[in-house]
């Protein structure tokens, strides 16, 4: 009995260990119909997060996206210049959602 109450109490840490952690804002999505040359798009994370297999329950910022998935990439300004989506990252700024870029933005 005492195991499985020291067991209890160590997962029951790491979950409020998890829940303090600050949670994104944004996410990296794709429509189901993505190829590989397209550019990612951004769409804001909800209570649940993010949807990596699919049923995503936000659409793009820009409004592209509407059914697809999340992928499963930190938001990094290597990722913001290089391979999102221009209206996406206009709206982002726009709503003041990006933070400086100091390491994982968003």
């Amino acid at each position: 009995m005492k195991r499985a109450s020291k067991a209890f109490l160590a997962a029951l840490e790491r979950a409020r260990n998890e829940d303090a952690k600050p949670k994104p804002k944004l996410s990296f999505c794709e429509s189901v119909a993505a190829t590989g040359a397209g550019k990612w798009h951004l769409r804001k994370l909800t209570k649940v997060g993010p949807k990596y297999g699919g049923g995503i329950d936000t659409p793009s910022l820009c409004g592209h996206v509407k059914t697809g998935w999340d992928i499963e990439v930190e938001l990094t300004e290597h990722h913001l210049c290089k391979s999102t989506c221009p209206a996406c990252l206009a709206q982002a700024k726009h709503l003041g959602l990006l933070r400086a870029p100091a390491g994982p933005i968003g």
